[in-house]
């Protein structure tokens, strides 16, 4: 990682050509923006090990090329919206989520690690 800090720029969702965004094991707080959603290229977004506070945004499902999502090792709250795009790779360990696995979700995903959150059902 680096050492990144602060909220993640708004103008990330300019980079529509862009196909993916690593940006793990920073310092990057507050929340996922809204104008990422047109970041339409993305394929990949990894903003694991930071230290997010806010909820997964819904606003993500407008990704529909996106397969990879991982924000492993935050203090992410709230629930696991289900308007998140069909991914095939969903990591989201070590976070304060809570409420249950939309079944939306689980369809072609071949990976998904949720340990350590209070997720509840089956």
């Amino acid at each position: 990682g680096n050492s990144l800090a602060g909220p993640l720029p708004t103008e990330m969702g300019h980079l529509s050509s862009t196909t993916r965004f690593d940006l793990n094991t920073n310092q990057i707080g507050g929340s996922i923006p809204s104008e990422l959603c047109t970041a339409s290229g993305l394929t990949m977004l990894n903003l694991g090990a930071n230290a997010l506070t806010a909820t997964l945004p819904c606003h993500l499902g407008a990704l529909s090329l996106l397969g990879t999502l991982n924000v492993e090792d935050n203090s992410l709250v709230g629930t696991i919206p289900s308007q998140l795009p069909m991914l095939k790779d969903f990591t989201a360990s070590n976070n304060a989520l809570t409420g249950g696995i939309p079944t939306s979700l689980v369809g072609d995903m071949t990976v998904l690690r949720v340990a350590n959150n209070r997720l509840t059902g089956p």
